[in-house]
């Protein structure tokens, strides 16, 4: 089995935040791929993304379809969906959520907060934000206030800051909460995860449960939120976009998202006769 885990934004996506051109047709040849071969030696494509699952369930589902991908990694490995099975692989205890909300309310600067469960995100009623959030995630529960949200069954939270340009929120989240994963996914937005918990941690889980070998993992990242990625994979392929520390970290540097280098590099793998 080859096992294709591959991050979205910066990666996969345009920089529009679109599939590429040609990849339905690059699915579409995966699964003629194959039915000529062994179901051990089948590709399986991984969407491995911090969105959450429903945002990744419809950007793979053609119009009036059902989705059509068996496998998604959400969450920033926090969520695995499996032919349509719901597992969590790591949730935040409510109180620490609820000490994450006071500390982002406490910031100086605006800080934005969403939470996300394992098949919704939940995010407060702002209509600048909520405008914002259009681009990332759908299936959205709109609040008056996240302080009055049951914080049962937190998987992880994402903060986004609108203002400030630098890394003092994110060194400032990491201050008060050392025993959390906060990941960077962009310069302006933060992802908090329970501890020792990253895209990795929900790599492994699925190698685990489909019994794929790390020479049979690959994955395509471009950013630090991917990195936990690439340890767990034989080859590792980080976008020209990426940031330098990834690809330092990595086995392979591919083309931009905007040229659609996954697709380019995957079609490569089938034909050369490594994927």
């Amino acid at each position: 089995m080859k096992l294709l885990a591959c991050d979205m934004d910066g990666t996969l996506l345009t920089p529009s935040g679109k599939l590429p051109d040609g990849f339905w047709d690059l699915m579409d040849d995966i699964a003629e791929e194959n039915r000529s071969r062994r179901s051990e030696d089948a590709i399986i494509f991984l969407p491995a993304s911090g969105r959450s699952l429903p945002t990744l369930r419809g950007l793979f589902t053609p119009p009036g379809q059902s989705p059509a991908l068996d496998y998604f990694l959400a969450g920033n490995g926090c969520v695995l969906s499996s032919h349509g099975v719901v597992e969590t692989v790591a949730r935040i205890e409510p109180e620490v959520a609820t000490r994450v909300l006071e500390a982002a309310a406490s910031y100086p600067q605006k800080l934005w907060v969403i939470m996300h469960f394992p098949e919704r995100t939940v995010a407060p009623r702002d209509p600048e934000f909520l405008e914002f959030l259009t681009h990332y995630t759908t299936h959205l529960a709109v609040v008056d206030s996240l302080a009055d949200v049951d914080l049962n069954n937190v998987v992880n939270m994402s903060i986004y800051q609108p203002e400030d340009p630098s890394h003092g929120p994110w060194d400032y989240i990491r201050n008060e909460f050392p025993e959390l994963e906060v990941l960077e996914s962009s310069g302006d937005w933060c992802d908090i995860m329970p501890p020792n918990v990253d895209k990795g941690t929900g790599l492994e889980f699925i190698k685990a449960k489909l019994g794929v070998t790390t020479q049979e993992t690959f994955c395509f990242v471009d950013y630090f939120n991917d990195v936990g990625l690439i340890a767990p994979s034989g080859r590792s392929f980080a976008m020209s976009n990426a940031h330098p520390d990834v690809k330092a970290a990595c086995t392979d540097i591919i083309g931009s998202n905007a040229e659609g280098a996954v697709i380019t590099t995957i079609r490569d793998g089938i034909k050369q006769g490594w994927l």
